[in-house]
């Protein structure tokens, strides 16, 4: 993104609650809400981004976030005698008391209809819920909608368009790894351990890196899992066979077909994802070695190695053959769902 002569990078970040009571306009709701996000940031990580590294540092200090008009600080102000004017209104999501909600929603809806999207109500509730008439309404009478959003935004300046463009590369590698490991360190846990500090609400998130953290971090924890079944198989596949010879000649067999494999087919693009096949080829190649050296052993009748080796061959070649190809087969079935993960 170009904006006169400097060059930004935006990130965002939105998390959406979904209130216990239903209601998040329940006071326990927003100030757990208010608290989330103060605690977001308060962050040094996120100071330092918010403040020093963008351009609007209102988009993340508060943020689009509803408990920002609902927690406005009152400012003191310099009325004129007689007016009616006592105070102003800082939408910082610090005051230390909730504003009425009547004049919230009052304001939402007067500064929409006077072109101000950013109060705009879809940006914070779902599109099935419509501001209700507060003119003279009460606190109770007031029912909010289950779930609440708010967005963080960072537009991290790069560089001056006059620098070069291996510069500039450079200068973005360094402010996206630098966002990313804010979100990796710091965001992240703070996230997780929302889950049992607000007891009102539920938060559920998305944005840059924090979606793709999530999955590689899943995958990460899933893989050392995996080291523990591939354990698991060697050794019964050691038993099994009484050979170790044949157990790693074996196992080395089945590894060895995964870069094969990329090297006769090789995708567009490689993700964590795509070291789960580590595991899959596992289950499906050790079965191959249980039938041949069962087979191995059947052949002992014949007088010969030769003999030996042609029957196992042709016996448990048969049996690999059908089941490999009923197995390639259920694969390949996926190419045609609609579904890109299966694809």
């Amino acid at each position: 993104r170009r904006l006169g002569s400097s060059i930004y990078v935006s990130r965002a970040l939105v998390f959406a609650y979904s209130a216990v009571s239903g209601d998040v306009l329940d006071d326990h709701v927003l100030r757990d809400v208010r608290d989330f996000e103060a605690s977001l940031r308060n962050l040094s990580s996120w100071r330092n981004h918010c403040i020093e590294g963008t351009l609007d540092p209102w988009m993340c200090d508060p943020g689009e976030s509803l408990v920002a008009f609902a927690y406005a600080t009152q400012t003191p102000v310099d009325a004129l005698p007689g007016s009616a004017r006592r105070f102003g209104l800082t939408f910082d999501s610090q005051g230390s008391d909730q504003f009425p909600l009547p004049a919230v929603l009052s304001y939402m809806a007067f500064s929409t209809e006077n072109g101000d999207a950013l109060l705009d109500r879809l940006r914070y509730f779902p599109s099935t819920y419509a501001l209700p008439q507060v003119a003279g309404a009460s606190l109770l009478s007031i029912v909010g909608p289950p779930h609440l959003r708010s967005r963080f935004s960072f537009n991290l300046k790069v560089g001056d368009s006059t620098e070069t463009l291996n510069s500039l590369r450079s200068k973005k590698d360094t402010v996206v790894d630098r966002f990313t490991r804010m979100i990796e360190d710091d965001v992240y846990p703070l996230v997780l351990r929302a889950r049992e500090a607000y007891k009102h609400i539920r938060v559920y998130y998305t944005g840059d890196s924090i979606s793709s953290y999530e999955v590689t971090r899943t995958l990460m924890f899933d893989l050392l899992w995996g080291i523990g079944s591939i354990m698991f198989v060697f050794t019964y596949t050691f038993l099994h066979t009484r050979s170790v010879i044949v157990t790693i000649g074996g196992m080395l067999v089945i590894f060895f077909s995964i870069p094969i494999a990329y090297v006769l087919t090789p995708a567009v693009k490689t993700t964590m994802a795509s070291f789960l096949a580590l595991f899959l080829i596992t289950g499906i190649g050790v079965d191959a070695i249980f039938v041949f050296v069962d087979f191995w052993d059947q052949s002992a009748r014949l007088r010969d190695r030769d003999s030996r080796i042609v029957f196992l061959l042709i016996q448990a070649g048969k049996s690999c053959l059908a089941t490999s190809l009923t197995t390639a087969v259920s694969f390949l079935a996926n190419l045609a769902s609609v579904l890109q993960p299966l694809r």
